[in-house]
């Protein structure tokens, strides 16, 4: 015999097959009978000081004919017993009633099973909070397993919609829906929820009753995790229980991809890094293995390098945070593009590897908004093999500080589109001309006012005037400062090609030196907005003749007006 613990009414077990119970008793107070207790009692055991509390569940006997004289023997035991048992039709219920007395019993259909009678029963009799907290148990493990689906969002919202028979949704912080079961009146949702900080509200909108918890992962917008029904009782304890279970574990998960897009970005930044900083080598077997293991192969498509820069300068916290936001939008624009790439974040923009050519490059762009931010496009050649990537970033950053002229038309800038010199300068390659730049500006290495006023008398297109008041200083003081500059260096700045080879010396050593010329003042960073308003109006050279630099580009001279 064995024993447990509960409370229920006698009457409240017929509810665990109605089909195939009924109650016989000859008392019409037996269907209020507390039951506290189920008991299992084999064929022939006796149940001597049994007392009515105790459901007395007695396990089918296939040895006796006698169902009857077996029920009044077993009742003779007892004072008053409630008993549950199998008895064939033969047996009449009117027969029953003459023997029973005091005691009652459940007649089980012949199709019930014991086993699953007597949990159904165990479970009946527990307290409702008891039942409530072992639900919660089982559907937590339930939408836990949910995590390993490969859409785990989409599998939670299912899971809890089927476990409290409701509509549930996942809603993202800009009122995007991301996942749902059915649908809602998210309109109106959204307008009940809207200035809700944290925490969970219930809701009643368009007749759907329901409860909201929000969802805020660390350094993540806050979204909300919704069900809802239409029936009155809605949202019981439970389903307000499993609401704020399933929006747990919807945070727990966003915070751990969270994770893994950090560590993966560290992974594939620092990849960049060094595959950027790599000298000419014919191979790399082992770079070349991490680079097709990551998707990126010279074989079928394009793989370029390309950089965005700033087209004005910005304080240093909207500089970086605005980077790191670029960084997120490409890689998810380039993802849902399934495209190849590796992502990095400078101190002076962002350098992407990826398999896309130049119009690829530019749509990308577009789309995140770069253009409407100020944001300037460099793409440099195609690469066909690992040791030209270092070349393709440098192609990607001097076009970068070509876009920053004045006289730019423009936000993007590739390879093709290079003039005679500035093809001349990257394909000689950043250390070769890194050192004929420090040969010849070594005259000017100690004469930082000289060099800071050449610099700026290119950057304003050899206007004295613009210069001079980018500089704060009278513009005959930079005359003199020009004029010293000729003295040093023996040249002329009449002269073209000299004025081309200190254009081409200055961007060798910012280059080296990792800084970034000053933007010219000259220039409306609002017009970037402007200029370009899809893809497809994006202006961009495509031969000799539509490729007109920008005369310091190219060494023209107009000045210095002496």
């Amino acid at each position: 015999m064995s024993e447990l613990e509960h409370g229920c009414s006698l009457s409240g077990l017929i509810d665990i097959d109605p089909a195939g119970t009924r109650l016989v008793t000859a008392l019409s107070s037996a269907e209020d009978r507390s039951i506290r207790s189920v008991t299992l009692v084999a064929p022939g055991e006796s149940i001597e000081g049994a007392d009515s509390s105790a459901l007395l569940v007695v396990l089918p006997d296939s040895h006796t004919s006698d169902h009857l004289g077996a029920i009044r023997a077993l009742l003779e035991e007892a004072d008053s017993a409630s008993i549950a048992c199998w008895l064939p039709d033969s047996v009449d219920d009117e027969e029953l009633r003459r023997i029973l007395g005091r005691h009652a019993i459940l007649r089980l259909g012949p199709e019930i099973d014991a086993t699953a009678f007597v949990s159904d029963a165990v479970r009946a009799l527990r307290p409702a909070e008891q039942v409530t907290t072992q639900r919660l148990a089982s559907l937590q493990r339930s939408m836990t397993q949910a995590l390993n689906e490969p859409e785990p969002l989409k599998a939670l919202t299912l899971r809890l919609a089927k476990a409290c028979n409701a509509v549930a949704a996942i809603i993202g912080a800009q009122g995007e829906l991301e996942t749902a079961s059915g649908p809602l009146p998210l309109t109106q949702l959204l307008e009940e929820l809207k200035g809700e900080a944290d925490g969970s509200r219930p809701f009643a909108v368009e007749g759907w009753r329901g409860v909201a918890v929000r969802v805020t992962p660390d350094e993540l917008p806050a979204g909300w995790f919704m069900i809802a029904s239409r029936r009155l009782s809605f949202p019981d304890p439970y389903a307000i229980a499993a609401a704020h279970i399933a929006a747990s574990l919807a945070e727990t998960h966003l915070r751990v991809e969270l994770l893994i897009r950090r560590q993966e970005r560290a992974v594939r930044s620092s990849f960049l890094e060094q595959l950027l900083g790599l000298r000419k080598q014919r191979e790399n077997p082992e770079l070349s293995g991490k680079l097709a293991a990551l998707g990126l192969n010279f074989e079928g498509r394009e793989v370029r390098v390309f950089s965005l820069g700033f087209a004005s300068n910005r304080g240093s916290e909207d500089h970086e945070a605005l980077l790191d936001a670029f960084y997120n939008h490409i890689d998810v624009e380039l993802t849902r593009l399934r495209i190849p790439h590796l992502l990095a974040v400078r101190t002076t923009g962002l350098v992407a590897l990826a398999q896309l050519d130049v119009e690829t490059a530019a749509q990308v762009a577009f789309t995140i908004g770069a253009f409407r931010q100020g944001i300037l496009l460099g793409v440099g050649r195609n690469v066909e093999a690992i040791d030209e990537i270092v070349d393709s970033h440098n192609d990607s950053v001097l076009a970068i500080r070509t876009l920053r002229s004045p006289q730019r038309t423009t936000n993007i800038m590739s390879y093709e589109d290079f003039d005679f010199a500035m093809r001349l300068f990257s394909d000689a390659g950043l250390d070769r001309m890194g050192r004929w730049a420090t040969e010849m500006l070594e005259p000017l290495t100690e004469q930082h006012i000289l060099l800071e006023g050449l610099k700026h008398y290119f950057e304003h297109g050899f206007n004295i005037i613009a210069a001079a008041k980018s500089l704060q200083i009278h513009h005959n003081t930079l005359r003199y400062r020009l004029t010293r500059v000729e003295e040093v260096l023996q040249i002329s700045l009449r002269d073209p090609a000299a004025v081309s080879s200190l254009f081409l010396a200055l961007t060798a050593r910012s280059m080296i030196d990792r800084t970034e010329w000053r933007q010219p003042t000259a220039w409306n960073p609002d017009r970037a907005s402007s200029e370009t308003s899809a893809p497809s109006q994006v202006v961009r050279s495509t031969g000799a003749a539509a490729a007109t630099p920008p005369p310091q580009t190219l060494g023209v001279v107009f000045g210095p007006e002496r």
